[in-house]
């Protein structure tokens, strides 16, 4: 996986409401992580290249602050992402952990507004 690449796809799928386009991506994820899982400094540098990239940093402010739809499909990254964060794994400024909450904030926000569906 190619940082760009990932930051390109989640650009352009954020303003669309396929879930699975999304879930896709979290799918790329993980095999990152897993082909990397024995050296967890690769993939914490990785993230944070991806929480302080010029193009999606403001996606994520975007995100948070139009609690945008895509948050949630994208939740599985966000949420790895802050969790990374929290855990001090994650080696960004205070206003990048601050965004990764306000995101992870913005999900459980909008999936508790969500109607059941089968």
């Amino acid at each position: 996986m190619i940082i760009a690449d990932f930051i390109t796809l989640v650009s352009s799928r954020a303003g669309h409401n396929d879930p699975n386009a999304l879930a896709a991506l979290m799918e790329s994820w993980q095999f990152f992580e897993m082909e990397y899982g024995s050296n967890p400094s690769v993939v914490h540098r990785v993230a944070k290249l991806v929480v302080t990239d010029a193009k999606f940093h403001p996606l994520l402010e975007k995100g948070a602050r139009e609690r945008g739809p895509w948050l949630r499909d994208a939740a599985g990254i966000i949420i790895r992402l802050n969790a990374l964060s929290i855990d001090g794994d994650l080696d960004v400024g205070d206003s990048d952990k601050k965004l990764l909450k306000r995101c992870y904030s913005a999900i459980l926000e909008v999936t508790s507004k969500m109607a059941p569906s089968g």
